[in-house]
């Protein structure tokens, strides 16, 4: 098992000289930080175990067909999620074959980074990718924590130290 964490400090001048909610601030960049590690674990355990990642063109629908095919054909089972960074996301929204192959006809797959297809394949935007990666979910992939994420706010008046710990404990793979 293995804990998950980050620790943000401020100090009682910054709290009161911010003209802005500190605490949510810190909470949502906690968050973002949390997300950024644990994705990137992740990409880093599908890359280890299995999955089929590539230098795909994502400008040519044949390859990308032919790349969502890999893991069947591979005997993996039928894709149902591609993995792809944020450019090669809105690269595939300029495509007509992408784009005709979206069945929720709303702004959607701009707000949210997830993209169903008709292809049977969900397209999910991510940070830090460096290459396409599609996988069977039910193969490829599990995220199990043993607690969830937990905040737990700290005040050090003594040491003009406020903040929160933000963490979750999850297996090592």
């Amino acid at each position: 098992d293995q804990e998950f964490g980050v620790q943000v400090t401020w100090t009682r001048a910054h709290l009161e000289d911010a003209t802005w909610d500190v605490m949510g601030e810190q909470n949502e960049g906690a968050g973002y930080a949390m997300k950024k590690y644990i994705v990137a674990k992740m990409v880093t355990d599908l890359l280890a175990n299995g999955t089929k990642a590539g230098a795909v063109d994502v400008t040519d629908w044949t390859e990308i067909v032919a790349f969502l095919g890999s893991v069947d054909i591979a005997l993996m089972g039928p894709a149902d999620y591609c993995l792809v960074s944020p450019a090669d996301y809105w690269t595939l929204l300029g495509l007509d074959q992408f784009v005709n192959s979206l069945y929720a006809g709303t702004d959607e797959v701009m707000r949210t980074g997830i993209a169903k297809t008709m292809t049977g394949v969900t397209f999910l935007k991510v940070e830090g990718m460096t290459h396409p990666v599609v996988l069977n979910s039910m193969k490829a992939i599990g995220l199990v924590s043993r607690r969830p994420l937990t905040i737990e706010p700290f005040l050090y008046p003594d040491q003009n130290k406020y903040g929160f710990i933000c963490s979750l404990s999850a297996p090592a793979h």
